[in-house]
């Protein structure tokens, strides 16, 4: 769970296991389980809610640029607009640090706050 969410991003990484510790110590408990993980990325995501609510409101502010990025989380690049202008808003989105070349979040945890809030 803790690698899948956080996709060995070292910052979240980190980050999570720091806040699933704390978790951990709330509650008593000896070890992590996936509850303490499930609670740390959920702190981080309300802890980084303004950021990311900043990203979106940039990214959204061009026509279908927040379309294109919704539609890279749901697997399905079929958007109806003109193939040139797709391209450039991809474009955009890669040299923006928003996606790499192959069509992946450079910020995981700003995907899960977008599955989570926006989709």
């Amino acid at each position: 769970l803790l690698y899948e969410k956080a996709e060995i991003h070292p910052f979240y990484l980190i980050k999570t296991i720091q806040e699933s510790f704390i978790a951990s110590l709330f509650d008593n408990s000896l070890t992590i389980a996936s509850s303490h993980i499930n609670k740390a990325i959920s702190k981080i995501l309300d802890d980084n809610n303004a950021y990311f609510e900043t990203i979106w409101q940039q990214i959204n502010s061009k026509k279908y640029k927040g379309a294109i990025l919704k539609s890279i989380i749901n697997r399905n690049l079929t958007i109806q607009i003109s193939s040139s202008y797709k391209s450039q808003l991809l474009k955009e989105l890669k040299s923006g640090a928003v996606i790499d070349n192959s069509l992946n979040f450079t910020d995981p945890f700003f995907k899960l706050w977008m599955i989570k809030k926006i989709l």
